[in-house]
C-alpha cells in the first residue's frame, strides 16, 4: 500500500521539541498498514500550495498511490512566487518522503494581525469577502477530488480548520453538492481543530498539537480508510483568536 499526503505544519508535526516523525500521524497511519508514503506537507501551507503541489507530486511520482489524505488548510492563505528554504529545519526530517527540496513562501494574513494597522486594509478586505474566499477554497477540493480520482486514487480530505461561514450560503451550498462527501474525513463546518480543541489534547508552545492528538488522528483516519466512518464529534469549539497573541500556528 501507498499512502500520500499534503497539508501544513499540522502534517509536518511541527510542534514544540516534536521533530521526531515518528510522532506524526503520517508516520503513525503509514505503520498502521506497513505503507509506503510521501509527505508533502510544509509549515504556513496555503490551500493554492496544496492543490499545486499535489498535482506536480502525482504528475511526476510515476505510480499512484492508493489513497491521499490532503490536509486542507487556514482558507485566507495565499502563496507568492519566492523560493525559500526557510522551513529547512521542520522539513527535513522528512528527506526521504519528499519529492522538492524547497518551497514557495508562505503567507497567512492573521501571521500579521498583531504587528501594525497597516494592514487594517487588507484584513477589512478579506472579511468582507469570505464568501468569495471559501467559494474559491471549495473549488479547489472539487477540482482536486476529481483529479485525484481521477489517477484511481482514493482522496480524503482532512478540513483543519473550521469555515467559519454560514452554512445555508446558497453560494455553498451549490458547491457542496458538487463534492463527493463521501470523502469528507470530517465537515468542513466543523474542522478537526475544533475536535481537538474539544476532546483537550494538549498543545505545544507554538500552539501545535502534540503526539497524543496525533495518534487520536491516525485512529480515526485508519477508521476512515478501512470503514467509511468519518470523524465524530459533538460541537465546534470556538475560538477567539482576538484572546490569543501567539503567532497564527502553520
Amino acid at each position: 500500500m501507498r499512502l500520500y499526503f499534503n497539508g501544513c505544519s499540522h502534517t509536518v508535526g511541527v510542534c514544540s521539541g516534536m521533530y521526531d516523525i515518528e510522532q506524526t500521524y503520517p508516520s503513525k497511519l503509514s505503520r498502521k498498514f506497513n505503507a509506503a508514503f510521501i509527505n508533502s506537507a510544509s509549515p504556513r501551507s496555503s490551500n493554492d500550495r496544496i492543490l499545486r503541489t499535489t498535482v506536480e507530486d502525482i504528475c511526476s511520482l510515476g505510480y499512484s498511490p492508493d489513497v491521499a489524505i490532503i490536509q486542507w488548510s487556514y482558507y485566507d492563505r495565499f502563496e507568492t512566487p519566492l523560493m525559500l528554504n526557510e522551513y529547512a529545519e521542520n522539513v527535513k526530517g522528512w528527506k526521504n518522503n519528499r519529492l522538492r527540496e524547497l518551497e514557495w513562501k508562505q503567507y497567512g494574513p492573521w501571521i500579521q494581525l498583531y504587528r501594525g494597522e497597516e494592514n487594517e486594509i487588507f484584513h477589512e478586505f478579506v472579511d468582507k469577502n469570505k464568501t468569495n474566499a471559501i467559494n474559491s477554497f471549495l473549488s479547489k477540493v472539487i477540482l482536486l477530488d476529481t483529479f485525484l480520482s481521477s489517477h484511481n486514487i482514493r482522496p480524503v480530505h482532512m478540513f483543519f480548520p473550521s469555515t467559519k461561514i454560514i452554512k445555508n450560503n446558497p453560494i455553498i451550498q451549490s458547491l457542496l453538492a458538487q463534492c463527493d462527501t463521501d470523502n469528507f474525513f470530517n465537515s468542513p463546518f466543523l474542522g478537526v481543530e475544533s475536535c481537538l480543541d474539544e476532546n483537550e489534547f494538549a498543545r505545544g508552545e507554538d500552539n501545535h498539537f502534540l503526539e497524543e492528538a496525533h495518534t487520536f488522528l491516525a485512529d480515526s483516519l485508519e477508521n476512515f480508510i478501512l470503514n467509511n466512518i468519518p470523524l465524530q464529534f459533538n460541537k465546534q469549539n470556538n475560538i477567539n483568536r482576538e484572546e490569543r497573541m501567539y503567532v497564527y500556528p502553520g
